[in-house]
């Protein structure tokens, strides 16, 4: 399934070009992941790393619950792929792992990320969530900076 990525404009207000950037982005990475076959995607770069395209993806699904869902809108829904035992099990494909079903994953939590972002009244709305970062400050970083 080809994906058109349309550049942002250069002129557009805040909220208009946050989602163009976004959509560019997920654009940008599901055009290169089309047509590559799920053994291809699942195949990891030069060792040690083990970053595959298929990982990238579920990596992606992953983030997008993260910011919009988890911190910005407060859910406490558990995050895909991540275990106990491996907490970057996103990048750890099996077999049985498909490029399709992480697409399909992938593409509904950017659906439930856009009605997030466009629920909110503002993008300086902070989000639900705090916590310290490594200089020991509470962060509540606001809509605009996720």
């Amino acid at each position: 399934m080809t994906v058109e990525r349309i550049h942002p404009d250069e002129h557009s207000d805040e909220r208009t070009t946050l989602r163009a950037f976004l959509d560019y982005h997920r654009a940008t990475l599901h055009q290169k992941i089309d047509g590559v076959t799920d053994e291809q995607a699942r195949a990891t770069s030069i060792e040690p790393s083990e970053l595959s395209l298929l990982g990238l993806v579920r990596h992606m699904h992953l983030v997008e619950q993260w910011w919009f869902e988890r911190w910005f809108n407060g859910s406490d829904r558990p995050l895909p792929y991540v275990t106990a035992d491996d907490r970057d099990a996103d990048f750890h494909c099996g077999p049985d792992d498909t490029i399709a079903d992480a697409l399909t994953a992938w593409q509904a939590q950017c659906e439930t990320s856009r009605t997030i972002e466009a629920a909110a009244p503002s993008l300086d709305v902070v989000t639900v969530r705090t916590q310290l970062n490594d200089d020991g400050i509470l962060e509540q970083p606001s809509l605009r900076w996720v």
